[in-house]
């Protein structure tokens, strides 16, 4: 009975080890978390990498991929962008790309390049990358390379050209005067000179002097449109309707009042929302903005176009999980016209972010995350956001992506700054 009594014990003891070792094993299985590494992301380098992971996850009736950055001023979201680009235009089709600036005093002149084959040469992608990118050095590296790179894949490819247009709101004031010159006086002489009288007195608002420009333009459309090509007709139309959507949005952008803020947010996205559409059309076209507006987040661009496009509408979202040293505008926004500086800032990840999360819980501090792996009960849901200004932000929704790219760190520019 006394032997009864220890093999019973022995083999209870053996069952209660082999439970805990079961458990055990089942946990660290759990711990598991699917996800890909971010390979190099030069554009002299091979796409490979970016086709195993995107190849059979990226289905061929997508329209839209949105291409999302934590901060403008953060070099490796970018640089992933212009990785995901190229691998976009290569192996799948798209060769339309929309991007976060005003066309007209931003992108107008890129587009002008890439799409003109006999300028060939490609210093002048970076002369167009410092002009665009607002004095953000890690931006005019990345932009700089990547117009060389669609330069380059143009003249290859004459049939298939790459095509690139601004989609938000203008912020320039020249585009009256250059109207009224361009298209007024050389159609109008005599409506033009009165137009000059009218508006050499000061106290003429810019509203005012847009309204006069689109009622001249409906009442002289047909004739302009027999002097134009229709691309160069439809171009003109948008710039109209686009200028007059800023001079709409400038009172609630301009506004101290707090309330004001959301209206300003949703205005501008509604309408960068409206610019994709219009241009997109039936084109497998890119998206390139910051997280903030490409996400489905309530008053954003990407919340409009899901609901458009629906599952045609992919987003790629960016993060960090340690640490970002990226550069912001300061100055700015203090007094109206004040002197813009950029300055290098640090920050850190937010402890209720996916990409702090994951480390903490899995070890995992970079790579491509697509949103069915991610166990969002032990990981949150928030996403970093840094505005061109250095303010940090958290974006809380659920799962406002498709796929989410993570970085370690991010730097200001393509070498670290204990590199520099």
């Amino acid at each position: 009975m006394h032997i009864c009594l220890q093999w019973m014990g022995k083999i209870l003891l053996a069952l209660v080890v082999n439970v805990f070792i079961c458990c055990v094993s089942f946990a660290q299985g759990s711990n598991k978390i699917s996800f890909s590494e971010i390979g190099p992301l030069s554009l002299d380098s091979s796409t490979a990498w970016v086709e195993r992971v995107f190849n059979t996850s990226l289905n061929d009736d997508v329209q839209i991929v949105a291409l999302g950055e934590v901060s403008h001023g953060g070099y490796e979201p970018l640089a992933l962008k212009a990785k995901m680009i190229q691998y976009l235009v290569e192996k799948r089709g798209y060769r339309n790309i929309l991007m976060e600036f005003p066309d007209i005093e931003d992108i107008w002149p890129v587009r002008q390049y890439l799409l003109n084959n006999s300028v060939k040469e490609l210093s002048i992608a970076d002369s167009l990358a410092q002009t665009t990118t607002t004095g953000l050095l890690n931006a005019q590296e990345v932009f700089s390379q990547l117009f060389r790179w669609l330069k380059l894949y143009n003249l290859a490819h004459p049939q298939e050209m790459v095509k690139v247009v601004g989609c938000d709101l203008s912020r320039d004031e020249g585009f009256r005067p250059f109207f009224l010159y361009n298209y007024i006086i050389p159609f109008d002489p005599v409506n033009a000179q009165r137009l000059l009288y009218h508006w050499e007195n000061n106290q003429v608002s810019d509203s005012l002097r847009m309204d006069a420009i689109n009622t001249w333009f409906n009442v002289n459309k047909s004739r302009l449109m027999k002097e134009m090509t229709k691309d160069e007709f439809s171009e003109l139309q948008y710039h109209l309707q686009d200028e007059t959507n800023a001079i709409g949005h400038k009172p609630l952008e301009n506004s101290p009042l707090p309330e004001n803020d959301p209206l300003s947010t949703k205005y501008r996205d509604s309408i960068m929302a409206h610019n994709v559409i219009y241009f997109t059309g039936s084109q497998k076209t890119i998206v390139w903005a910051h997280n903030g507006h490409v996400s489905t987040l309530n008053w954003r661009m990407g919340k409009y176009l899901k609901a458009y496009y629906k599952s045609r509408y992919f987003i790629l979202l960016t993060d960090f999980s340690n640490e970002a040293n990226i550069y912001a505008i300061v100055g700015e926004n203090e007094v109206a016209g004040g002197n813009r500086a950029i300055r290098e800032q640090h920050f850190t990840t937010a402890r209720t972010s996916i990409s702090y999360n994951l480390l903490k819980n899995y070890g995992i501090s970079s790579g491509i995350f697509f949103a069915p792996d991610i166990p969002i009960n032990k990981v949150y849901n928030d996403i970093n956001v840094i505005d061109l200004h250095g303010k940090q932000f958290i974006q809380s929704s659920d799962q406002p992506f498709d796929v989410l790219a993570i970085f370690s760190k991010i730097n200001p520019s393509s070498k670290p700054a204990n590199n520099r």
